[in-house]
């Protein structure tokens, strides 16, 4: 399935492209739907796999759903993809310290 054709659906929502469903995602994390932003993110990255927003974006989500494992893997896909840009470092920053693993947050600070 291609990004412009049919995207899928997500929260009972039909969506027609990648960006309108990222933007829905966007939509879902700032009104505290976890689930539905991160479900939102996945499917963007399905569909597109370099859509580095969708992975720092999906991070967050996973963060709040307690995921921290899988959110730092989705970080360092992203930086890996897209090295400049800031709030996945921002982000993985916060994880760093989230995980007591303070020293790799300061480090990352210094570095970025």
């Amino acid at each position: 399935m291609s990004a412009r054709s049919a995207a899928g659906a997500v929260g009972g929502m039909l969506f027609m492209d990648a960006n309108d469903l990222f933007i829905y995602g966007l939509k879902q994390l700032r009104s505290g739907s976890w689930q539905d932003a991160f479900s939102a993110f996945r499917l963007v990255i399905d569909l597109q796999p370099t859509f580095a927003e969708a992975y720092t974006y999906s991070c967050i989500a996973q963060y709040q759903l307690g995921n921290h494992d899988a959110a730092m893997q989705d970080y360092d896909e992203s930086i890996e993809m897209w090295p400049n840009i800031p709030e996945a470092y921002l982000f993985r920053g916060i994880l760093y310290g989230h995980r007591s693993e303070h020293a790799k947050a300061i480090s990352l600070s210094r570095s970025s």
